[in-house]
Parts: C-alpha cells; structure tokens; sequence
C-alpha cells in the first residue's frame, strides 16, 4: 500500500485558480456586468483566459474527491464536505450581502430572501442567483459532490473508473445531441475535467492502464469541444478575440501538470508551507473577491489611480481571506464537524434504545 502523500502542488495550483479568476472579474468581467467604466483596457487582453481557472478548480476537485472518499462511507463523505464548505461560505457569503447593501445596492442586485436562500447553498437547483457571481461554480461542484456520494453509498468506488467512462460516454453524446434533461442531471459541460482529475488520482494510487489512458485521450478532447463553443460566447461578452490553439494548450498545460502530481512520491521541498498557505486561503478568496471588489470600485475609481486600485483590492481580498480561514475555517471547522458527528451518532443511536 502507498503511503499518504500530502499534494501541496494541488494547494498551490487552488490558488493559481482563485488569482486567475479574480484577476478575470477585475480586468474584463466590469465591462459586461457593471455599467461604470474601469480602465483596464491592458489588462484585459492578458487575462480573458483566465475563465479557464474553473476548469482547473473542477479538474482539481476529481482528484482531490476521489482522494478524499477512500475508506470512507456517506456519512463520513458528507461530514468532510459540508465542513469544508460551509464554514468559510456563510461568512463571504453574510460580508459580501452588507457590503451590496450598504455601498453598491444601486449597481448589484440583491435581496434578503435570494440572501437566505443563498445561505443554504441550494438556490442553483430553484434556478435563484447566487448573491455573488461565482457562486454558480458551488451548484457544479454540489451536482459532482450528489453522484460521488451515489457511488460512496452504493459501495461502488472500488469500480469508479468504469461510471467515469460511462458519464464520459454520455457527455460525447451530448455534444451531438444536447439535452437539458442530461445538463442539468450530469453536467457534460464540465464533467471532462471532473473525469480527468480522477483519473489522474487513479494513476498515483494504481498505476497507468490502457482503460485509463483511454479515459484521459477522451476527457480531453471533450474538454476541447466544449470549451471550444464557449469561445464564441466569451468573444461576444469580453469584446475580445479568443484562439483555438491558445485553449487546447492551457488544456493540455494543465493535464500535463496533473500527471506530474500523479507521479510524484513523497518528497518534500522548501516550498511546502508556501504552497499549504496559499491554498488555505484559496476557498474563502473565491468566495469574497468579486461583488465586494466591484463594490470597492464603484465607489473609488474616480478618486484612485485605476492600477493601484485594482492591486490595493487585490490585496485588500487576500487579505481577508487570511483572516477568514484563521478566525473562521481554522477555529471553527473542528467544532462543525465535532458536532455533525455527534448529532450523526445520535440519529444512529436511537434505533437501538428503541430495541432494547
């Protein structure tokens, strides 16, 4: 059996992810969903396929799932997942709804209901907005989260790779026949990505096989197809040209990466704590960066040099995310869990006092 290896390569590529797509919102989303001009007319150009960084959350999300559910049953699945997103989220999710409310309520909409709906993380499957713009990635990852715990109860992790061909098999269909019914159920949009990560968790803990070589050749093309239509939308939105090539080389940059992390051993590097610091604050970034960042320009980008602006706010956000995982995540995570656990061992209790 392979030892436990701790991927602070993944720690750091959830930052990359989370700087990317902060970066995105700064320099080309407020053209599009804000009606105030910000003068980032150079920054644009160099980060429009920085929407590629949820791609690369999704890919890293297979891997790490996978990872996260061997050994485990549902409830041990569920626990560590509503742990690891909850926490983090009501706060960003409370701070960002004051900010709307007391500096941007004319630019952002907002409401208390859609707030408290949002609180739940459910309001993607009643088709109600998120009160931040990226939280419509928490409904994918939540549906991927729904058919890995499918799996975990019904015992069939030990056979994954071969529901990853199938769920593969059904997102080439729906390239060739879109269906709403298939989107909504199972996410083809994305799945190639979700795919990929677990397969690639598949070659650290078991090695290569044809089947999975296969399975990753597949996923990318997929991966390919799909954000190759996105392409059009995003030169519409962005008022910018995008190129085929570009995007099947930061595809194949990030398969690349993920099989170096499927062969790495135990090793360590002086590195490590730099990596495991980014990627603890990498969630609650995620989170804060947008609709509190667009507040903060709305109501200073006439008094503030555009430039340091957008790097004051970018620091101002990694900022608070720190806090947040060291006042939020770090001290109140094991009391979440602590008392899921023991509410969970209650529920399973009770049918044996009833029987004695």
């Amino acid at each position: 059996m392979k030892q436990t290896i701790r991927f602070i390569e993944i720690d750091f590529l959830r930052f990359v992810a989370a700087l990317a797509v902060m970066f995105l919102h700064y320099g080309v989303s407020p053209y599009r969903d804000h009606p105030l001009p910000l003068p980032f007319s150079t920054l644009g150009p160099m980060v429009k396929y920085n929407y590629l960084g949820v791609n690369l959350f999704f890919m890293i999300s297979g891997f790490v799932i996978l990872m996260s559910v061997q050994g485990k049953n549902l409830q041990d699945f569920f626990i560590s997942r509503v742990v690891r997103l909850f926490p983090a989220y009501w706060v960003c999710c409370t701070l960002t709804f004051v900010v709307i409310l007391v500096f941007a309520r004319d630019q952002i909409y907002t409401s208390l209901p859609r707030y408290l709906l949002n609180m739940t993380m459910l309001n993607g499957f009643v088709n109600i907005g998120g009160i931040d713009a990226v939280y419509w990635t928490l409904y994918i990852e939540l549906k991927f989260y729904l058919l890995v715990g499918v799996l975990v109860a019904t015992r069939q992790i030990p056979s994954i790779q071969y529901y990853l061909g199938l769920w593969l098999g059904v997102s080439v269909l729906h390239l060739a026949w879109p269906s709403s019914g298939l989107s909504y159920l199972l996410i083809p949009e994305y799945s190639a990505y979700f795919i990929a990560g677990s397969v690639f968790y598949l070659i650290h803990k078991e090695g290569f096989s044809r089947y999975r070589v296969f399975l990753l050749a597949a996923s990318f093309l997929v991966a390919i197809a799909n954000d190759a239509t996105i392409l059009t939308e995003k030169s519409v939105w962005y008022h910018m040209a995008f190129s085929i090539p570009v995007l099947i080389g930061i595809i194949a940059t990030f398969y690349l990466v993920f099989l170096l992390i499927a062969l790495k051993n135990n090793a360590t590097s002086r590195w490590d704590r730099v990596f495991v610091f980014l990627g603890s604050i990498s969630y609650p970034l995620y989170l804060l960066h947008h609709n509190i960042g667009m507040a903060i320009f709305q109501n200073l980008y006439t008094h503030v040099n555009c430039y340091v602006l957008l790097i004051g706010t970018a620091i101002a956000m990694i900022c608070l995310a720190r806090l947040i995982h060291v006042f939020v995540e770090r001290r109140y995570s094991p009391i979440f869990k602590n008392a899921l656990q023991k509410q969970f061992s209650r529920w399973r209790g009770k049918p044996e006092s009833a029987r004695v």
